[in-house]
């Protein structure tokens, strides 16, 4: 973003294209690449879209790893941090290449080849045979049930702030916003749970707190504040905070069921 604003600032040629790694073993750059080279219009070219091979249906779970392969001599890169989900993804991949008569590789290529923004991917054959049949792979057209199952089953961890920008700002996300997000909006987060209608609404997790609060010299302190509710206006209507101020160095946010509290409470 930086040299695409020096370079308009500037009247430069602007950056076309960026070289990132990207697999379906790896999918970090969905974060924040991919989503910044649709809203820029910035193409991708995929390096080790295979994982270092990886995903050329090569490795399998509980089968020895063949030997004169890059990982039977500890290559280590890219890094494995889920044995048992990159098997899981092998699986998924082996089982479509077999419905299309392919080979796994050529799967693993084709899903890259429809993702967004990606124009190109490089690969790494060594030799005549793998480049003949990793270049098949753009003639491989996935079904949306298909990719909905490499998907699904290669799906990582929403991190911070995106799985609260799908929480609380789904209206106002943008396209490349949603490069990233889309998957995440149906099913993902659990249903909102309210209070039965012919019960009264009870604090929660917060009643030792308050109890504490009230008798003031529990936590032998005397508290400096008085027990006050805050709504920002964009948590669930249900959902307050109670805020309880036991010195200048601590204060203590906890959530609670919305309640009416008198001054003399």
């Amino acid at each position: 973003m930086k040299a695409l604003g020096i370079s308009e600032r500037r009247g430069f040629h602007r950056l076309i294209s960026q070289q990132i790694h990207y697999s379906l073993q790896a999918r970090d750059a969905e974060n924040e690449l991919v989503p910044i080279s649709i809203d820029q219009g910035v193409g991708i070219l995929v390096w080790s879209p295979l994982a270092g091979g990886l995903l050329s249906g090569k490795y399998r779970r509980g089968q020895q790893t063949p030997e004169g392969t890059r990982h039977f001599n500890k290559w280590g890169e890219p890094p494995i941090h889920d044995e048992n989900k990159l098997y899981d993804i092998i699986e998924a991949i082996v089982a479509i290449a077999e419905g299309h008569k392919v080979s796994a590789a050529q799967i693993a290529l084709a899903y890259l080849l429809g993702r967004p923004a990606v124009t190109s991917i490089i690969i790494g054959a060594r030799t005549e045979e793998q480049l003949i049949d990793n270049l098949a792979a753009a003639s491989i057209t996935l079904t949306a049930e298909e990719r909905a199952r490499l998907d699904a089953v290669s799906q990582p961890v929403l991190l911070y702030p995106y799985w609260h920008q799908a929480k609380t700002a789904k209206e106002r996300l943008s396209k490349a916003d949603l490069s990233l997000l889309a998957p995440y909006l149906e099913g993902y987060f659990r249903p909102r749970v309210t209070a039965p209608q012919n019960r009264k609404p009870r604090l929660s997790s917060c009643t030792g707190l308050l109890a504490a609060w009230r008798r003031g010299s529990k936590m032998n302190r005397r508290p400096l504040a008085r027990l006050t509710f805050v709504d920002n206006g964009k948590g669930p209507p249900h959902c307050y905070w109670l805020k309880i101020l036991f010195s200048c160095e601590d204060l203590w946010m906890v959530p609670a069921r919305r309640r009416r509290v008198s001054e003399e409470e």
